[in-house]
């Protein structure tokens, strides 16, 4: 209801401007005054206090209020209805129950608290329950259109999602609330994966009602879901021109920048969400894997460094900061960055492989060997760490744990060319020219863009090279 249906007790020509000052005023005299002097605001203002207060979502304000209209009529069903939808609103979900039962015991025919006790059960996780209330309504009142819609929200919570649908579709075309039903049944598509159904109702509902920036924020959403990441900007930026400081917008629009590549102005994004939410580590986090992205590796470690202060066990922070490291050739501060991620989460095969990678970048073979086992032991079909232990053992000069590996690797991937060439390689070493030679020929095949490093790698330690060449393009037909 607007509040000036009403409000028979202010003055549309008073010297007030705005709604907000009369709600300064008043608080100011029913904080400087006794509640039982005469000089006290009538109730009917406070009534239409509260119901403004509601109406705007000023709910710690609407709760004052509330509280001197009880005070002034303790039997007012209307005034325990409405505190109890304040204090749903400010999750006080059990006191709300609590409250809507005295305005249901002060007047049992209220349909309209049943229906807020419904949600009040939702809330505190008793969907069945609020449902039951729903159903007992649609007995007396089986064709309500905004009881249905209700149970059709209720339904979503209890995730059935085809039967809300199903509710919301035949709303939709008895017309009923039609900017509320396309944002529910953009709802329910969303709950169903069918993002683009979820799109179109959002667009529906935004041509009803283009200035609600939280339709818009949800468009966006459905977009980015189905990667559409430009669109998905669109609709943040338009949010942004409704409502500029909605930090949910500003987030996922510094996300949807970066997936495009924008790191720049993903960069700048983050950088002015931090200025609302100084110590979001969502947002810090994110700052410095653009960062990071961007190859500026020193601003990452800055902001991942951050981020262990304000989230010491954040695994992902000490793998960033170390692979940030690694780039700038800090062995040692990479390798302990690296550890750190593996005391949180020992089983993260990917930060396994970074280790290993590093360690073998810095000669230390046996150690990195160590490593890529560890990843088999996580999952044993793993082809790159196969591969990786194949090549360390070459390396080793373990011809034999070589030779094993690599046709696991092949096993499992056939088309893998370089399984193949060091394969040959393998032959090679172990004096068997025939096999070489086979594998050889197999690696290029699967290959050919590999030509010339393969033979150029091969070139030092093949003692007849040039009869090796020629014979090899002969038989590739070269």
């Amino acid at each position: 209801m607007n509040w000036f249906e009403h409000n028979e007790s202010f003055d549309d020509n008073d010297d007030f401007e705005n709604m907000e000052e009369k709600i300064r005023y008043y608080q100011k005299i029913i904080r400087n005054s006794n509640k039982n002097r005469k000089d006290f605001p009538d109730i009917l203002i406070i009534e239409s206090l509260v119901d403004y207060c509601i109406s705007v979502e000023k709910y710690s304000e609407a709760l004052e209020f509330c509280n001197i209209w009880l005070f002034h009529n303790p039997n007012s069903y209307d005034a325990y209805h409405k505190l109890a939808v304040i204090l749903s609103q400010l999750d006080k979900a059990h006191e709300a129950l609590k409250n809507i039962n005295i305005s249901l015991e002060i007047n049992p025919l209220n349909k309209d608290a049943y229906l807020t006790k419904a949600f009040i059960y939702e809330q505190i996780g008793k969907v069945n329950e609020g449902l039951a209330i729903i159903e007992e309504i649609l007995k007396i009142e089986p064709g309500n259109e905004e009881v249905l819609f209700r149970k059709a929200m209720l339904l979503q919570s209890a995730l059935k999602t085809n039967e809300a649908l199903e509710i919301l579709q035949y709303l939709e075309n008895v017309e009923y609330l039609p900017s509320e039903v396309f944002q529910e049944i953009a709802h329910c598509y969303h709950l169903l994966y069918d993002y683009n159904k979820s799109a179109e109702y959002y667009e529906k509902a935004i041509n009803l009602n283009p200035y609600d920036y939280l339709i818009w924020y949800n468009c966006g959403v459905m977009y980015g879901h189905k990667g559409a990441n430009y669109k998905a900007i669109d609709c943040y930026k338009m949010v942004l021109a409704l409502k500029e400081d909605f930090v949910p917008a500003l987030f996922n629009l510094g996300n949807s920048y970066a997936v495009t590549a924008r790191l720049i102005e993903a960069i700048e994004i983050y950088e002015q969400i931090l200025k609302y939410a100084p110590n979001d580590v969502e947002t810090i986090h994110n700052l410095a894997s653009t960062y990071s992205d961007n190859k500026q590796y020193d601003k990452s470690i800055e902001y991942y460094s951050l981020v262990i202060t304000l989230d010491p066990t954040n695994y992902q922070a000490y793998f960033g900061r170390g692979f940030s490291y690694d780039a700038l050739d800090d062995f040692e501060n990479a390798l302990k960055d690296y550890d750190n991620a593996l005391i949180y989460t020992p089983s993260s095969k990917y930060i396994l492989q970074q280790k290993a990678d590093l360690l073998y970048n810095y000669g230390k073979l046996n150690e990195a060997l160590g490593c890529y086992l560890k990843v088999l032991e996580l999952e044993a079909n793993d082809e790159q760490a196969i591969y990786d232990v194949a090549f360390i053992y070459y390396e080793l000069g373990d011809l034999l744990l070589s030779e094993y590996y690599l046709l696991q690797s092949i096993d499992l991937s056939y088309s893998y060319a370089d399984a193949w060439y060091l394969l040959a390689k393998v032959y090679f070493r172990k004096n068997n020219e025939k096999k070489a030679l086979k594998y050889l020929l197999e690696s290029i095949k699967l290959d050919s863009t590999k030509y010339d490093e393969f033979i150029k790698d091969l070139e030092p330690v093949i003692s007849n090279f040039k009869q090796l060449k020629e014979f090899i393009d002969k038989n590739l037909g070269l």
